[in-house]
């Protein structure tokens, strides 16, 4: 099924984006580069929620016709 597919994909995008976040944290210390890849880590992953939200909002609204 599709809406099943896109929420695996959606997880699987985040927890990606999550773990890498966190591998930047994991001295505990951020650098001026860290910071700056982390803001880039924090959009795209904001920007591919907005997306994959579009994707599975209308497979839901397909499984409901």
């Amino acid at each position: 099924m599709i809406a099943e597919r896109d929420v695996t994909s959606v997880f699987g995008v985040l927890k990606k984006d999550l773990d890498n976040l966190l591998g930047k944290y994991k001295d505990k210390k951020i650098s001026a580069v860290e910071n700056t890849e982390i803001e880039f880590l924090l959009k795209k992953t904001r920007d591919d929620l907005e997306k994959m939200k579009k994707y599975v909002t209308a497979n839901i609204e397909d499984i409901s016709k």
